[in-house]
């Protein structure tokens, strides 16, 4: 019942009467009920992810933060021949293409009662914990609630649930995307352009809080298996590995057969193209300033600004400019700049010295702040227009190489070859499949699964005597006393959970 509730699209009837019957043991150190449940679930988790590890057929989850990137992490994972699969309770505007969506069921439960909301999230965390073996979130929460309240009031994964992934032996991965580890007075003090610099409203959009901020991401560097950041999050996130974990699917996100050319004519305007989130960060005011100042001076040139749209509108958008501004105060480029040069589009963005890119010797991004970017434009709109086809093909060249699927696909494989518990010479293989991914040489993750069959076999069942059993052996045990409250309840909890056995 739990499997089937949570991979369906929408609600099942029978979701909020679930809910409700697990209510009394499904949150940790509920009593002596829960503590027995507990125990049991604790083991079966455990032992099912021993057996998927065996058999080689790993899967991972990747969660829970609805940022659009996550659907090309899923694509690297299952090119590295995991299982992969997104989860999230929430979607924004810009997409909500994920394998499992769980706002409406989350609207449902709310509606039946608040308190039931904090209880759906630990049943799905069991959910989670019997399905996947490798775990990927974000650092500003994860599957149950309420998140932080260990340095910050509303960033952080639970305590609990890391404590939990740490004692079932899943491989814990955290990653970061801005929000959930800025802090402001480290931010301010990295350069005199910088991304809290024009924030209106300081403790309200990210981390924020030094001390705390030091203090949450600490406590999460104790538990995961390891840490990853890049960009500038590797300056805040001590410890952490860099494996440059930005990806564009660079198969979907491709020049146009008829590109727009920037050199036709000397009299076309340049389109600049701007497509921010948030203006604020992106040093947006600067550059509507720089246009507008170029445009008086007599100077044929445009600005293409749009914010608050699906990721394919502003993707077409980008195909019908000549150049796109990224940002001009942060420090280093996001995933608009690398859909950009996707699109083989010249991009312009402020990067700060020793930020941490890729091939940053070799990065063909021009850079530009707030007090340099009229000059920059002057010369594109000008003497360096014939340039820009050349920077843009460059581009799209350095996106492929680094921050395609394929090249974080290869960076992952290697994290998995290094840390996850695989046969030895399935980890031999899945390192060789790291090297083939990397060469652009294999398109799927079924190499080293194939090669290590050689020493496992990889297709054998989970029958009902390798099967863990221990939810079970509990069921056994109480039968007799079904007619207390207690044997009640455990009797639905087996039906509930029964199916998810059976999935795994």
């Amino acid at each position: 019942m739990v499997d089937k509730c949570i991979r369906s699209k929408t609600p099942q009837k029978d979701l909020t009467e679930m809910v409700l019957s697990l209510a009394p043991i499904v949150i940790l150190g509920q009593g002596k009920l829960s503590d027995d449940f507990w125990s049991a679930i604790k083991k079966d988790a455990q032992h099912l992810s021993d057996i998927r590890w065996k058999q080689c057929r790993p899967r991972a989850l990747w969660g829970v933060t609805p940022i659009v990137m996550l659907n090309e992490f899923v694509h690297a994972d299952r090119k590295c021949g995991y299982e992969a699969e997104s989860l999230v309770f929430s979607t924004y505007y810009i997409t909500s293409k994920f394998d499992h969506v769980l706002e409406k069921h989350t609207e449902e439960i709310s509606g039946a009662g608040p308190e039931l909301d904090r209880i759906f999230r630990w049943v799905c965390l069991i959910w989670v914990i019997m399905r996947y073996d490798v775990i990927n979130l974000f650092n500003d929460r994860g599957i149950i609630e309420p998140a932080g309240g260990y340095g910050s009031e509303f960033f952080g994964i639970a305590i609990a649930e890391m404590d939990l992934y740490q004692e079932v032996g899943k491989m814990f991965y955290t990653h970061a995307y801005g929000a959930d580890h800025r802090m402001r007075e480290k931010t301010l003090a990295s350069g005199m352009f910088n991304f809290c610099m024009d924030c209106p409203a300081p403790g309200t959009h990210c981390v924020c809080d030094d001390a705390g901020g030091k203090k949450m991401l600490a406590e999460i560097a104790r538990r995961a298996t390891v840490m990853f950041a890049t960009g500038l999050a590797a300056e805040q996130i001590p410890g952490a590995r860099n494996i440059y974990n930005l990806a564009v699917d660079t198969d979907r996100i491709r020049p146009p057969a008829k590109p727009r050319n920037p050199c036709k004519s000397a009299s076309r305007s340049l389109r600049v193209g701007h497509f921010p989130n948030h203006g604020f960060f992106k040093g947006t005011r600067y550059l509507i300033a720089a246009i507008e100042r170029l445009q008086k001076d007599g100077f044929a040139i445009e600005l293409v600004q749009l914010s608050g749209l699906p990721q394919s509108e502003i993707i077409n958008a980008m195909r019908d400019v000549d150049i796109v501004v990224d940002q001009l105060i942060s420090g280093s480029f996001g995933l608009t700049g690398l859909e950009a040069m996707a699109l083989a589009k010249p991009v312009i963005c402020h990067l700060k010295d020793n930020v941490a890119i890729a091939e940053s010797e070799n990065c063909p991004v021009i850079r530009a702040n707030p007090e340099t970017i009229a000059g920059e434009l002057r010369a594109f709109a000008n003497s360096r227009r014939n340039e820009l086809w050349k920077i843009g093909l460059e581009s799209r060249a350095y996106v492929l190489r680094n921050y395609s699927i394929d090249a974080f696909a290869s960076r992952l494989a290697s994290v998995h070859a290094k840390h996850d518990p695989l046969p030895q010479l399935a980890g031999k293989a899945l390192r060789q499949h790291a090297i083939l991914l990397r060469n652009e040489t294999l398109n799927d993750g079924t190499h080293w699964r194939e090669f290590a069959k050689k020493s496992v076999d990889t297709n054998r069942p989970l029958t009902s005597e390798n099967r863990t059993l221990d939810l079970r052996k509990i069921a056994k045990t109480k039968k007799s006393k079904r007619t207390s409250v207690s044997g009640k309840i455990l009797g639905k909890v087996i039906t509930i959970f029964d199916g998810i056995y059976k999935s795994h």
